[in-house]
């Protein structure tokens, strides 16, 4: 990281004088009021460095502020170096100016433009290599643990750890994630779902040693509050919920349905268990239909009325399901070792497989944005796959991010190509560059 401090041009000394003997006569300057009113506008807001002898562009860091009154420290963080200099045009503008060799470029950088003498004022420019596409890194949240589940809602990620309780990480500014608030863990939480106010987690209890399910009120973001503790009497592994139901993955009970509506008093009212399907490793639900993924089934189930799951459709598979990512009538399914499978989900009867891919490690997690579906590589140092899915039949990696350490990713989730990617040392943000 380059640091350049800049401090903006000093009055002449003649006018400073001026001013300290006008001061006691007019009586409206106070040296210890803060700065005026104003705004910060950097230009451009993004930028792409230039390739190898091309011309720089040149970025330009503008205040309505007075001058006079502002400090103004830039951190460079880039593999390359960055300079400023006197924009010439306008006091209190300066141009930054790429002075490396474009082609040694191999991840993104950041611009951090910060007032000194302004509280909160800190602004940011992401740099982009031009013409490459890839996946570069933005910036990390460190929890105290692994991140083990995520769930994105407005400006928030809540993320369930092993042992690291509810922490619920604000990501306005995509790059600079920060917590805002943290609920003691009750157990080690591996997985986390947000339906309305509340979020669902389950985990293996540490005062009775027992898997169940924990319910938190965060309709407070600054102040969760844990509603109840249920405990399922066998191994929940997933959860998917609404206002109404919360679905229970269990790998030893089966699928569990539990009516929510008095969060405080949870109650049992299906268990489509083991005489009907093996261990459940995942639940996805979406209108009336659950898709329940098991150690060698995929199901859809009809759960029009919560209490009597019926199944509709049943795909034998040679792995385990570990994740259902729904989208525009497809499913795209997790199988570990083997890869992903696509199947078209539009007839719920009579689900049609449309393609795979076999060869992109360890797979976890997956979520779908656009035409691309995104790899939780749960194999050490496995990171996070991109794939192109444009043509169910046709599917083919197009992007691999690795931080080169020994961490196992746990989940991913995708916004506008931002990627948020837990594993075991935390929270890390990602750009996807098609």
């Amino acid at each position: 990281m380059h640091l350049l401090n800049v401090i903006l041009p000093k009055p002449k000394w003649k006018k400073l004088f001026l001013l300290v003997f006008l001061i006691p006569i007019i009586g409206c300057v106070n040296s210890m009021e803060p700065p005026p009113e104003g705004s910060i506008v950097i230009t451009p807001n993004e930028w792409t460095a230039p390739d190898s002898g091309g011309t720089s562009p040149q970025i330009q860091i503008s205040s309505s502020f007075d001058p006079i009154q502002l400090e103004w420290r830039i951190e460079v963080d880039s593999p390359w170096l960055m300079v400023l200099k006197d924009s010439g045009v306008t006091p209190g503008a300066f141009m930054v100016i790429a002075e490396s060799n474009m082609t040694e470029i191999d991840r993104s950088g950041r611009i951090k433009v910060i007032v000194e003498n302004l509280p909160d004022s800190i602004h940011y420019l992401d740099v982009f290599q031009p013409h490459r596409s890839g996946i570069f890194w933005l910036g990390e949240y460190n929890s105290p643990g692994s991140t083990e589940g995520m769930h994105t809602e407005g400006n928030y990620i809540y993320i369930s750890g092993w042992g690291e309780g509810l922490q619920i990480v604000d990501i306005t500014e995509p790059a600079s994630p920060f917590i805002v608030s943290w609920y003691p863990p009750q157990g080690a939480s591996f997985e986390i779902f947000k339906a309305g106010e509340y979020v669902y987690m389950p985990a293996l209890m540490f005062d009775t040693y027992r898997f169940a399910f924990q319910i938190f009120d965060v309709s407070n973001v600054l102040k969760p509050v844990l509603k109840t503790i249920v405990s399922t009497g066998g191994v929940p592994a997933y959860i998917w919920a609404d206002s109404k139901n919360a679905y229970i993955a269990d790998a030893r009970a089966g699928l569990l349905i539990y009516n929510v509506q008095d969060v405080s008093n949870p109650e049992l009212v299906a268990e489509y268990g083991p005489g009907s399907i093996n261990r459940v490793f995942c639940v996805r639900v979406t209108g009336n239909y659950a898709y329940v993924g098991s150690s060698n089934e995929f199901r859809i189930l009809d759960v029009s009325e919560p209490s009597n799951p019926q199944q509709i459709s049943i795909v034998n598979t040679p792995h385990a399901v570990e994740d259902i990512f729904l989208h525009e009538n497809r499913a795209y399914m997790a199988f570990s070792q083997a890869g992903i499978k696509i199947y078209n989900v539009a007839d719920p009867e009579n689900p049609v497989f449309l393609g795979d891919c076999t060869d992109i490690g360890n797979v976890y997690r997956v979520f779908v944005e656009g035409d691309y579906l995104y790899v939780a590589d749960r194999a050490r140092n496995g990171g996070v796959h991109v794939l192109d899915i444009s043509d169910p039949a046709k599917v083919h990696p197009v992007a691999h991010y690795t931080r080169g350490v020994d961490a196992r990713t746990r989940d991913v989730l995708v916004r506008d190509k931002i990627i948020f990617m837990g594993d075991s040392y935390g929270l890390h943000v990602l750009k996807f560059i098609p």
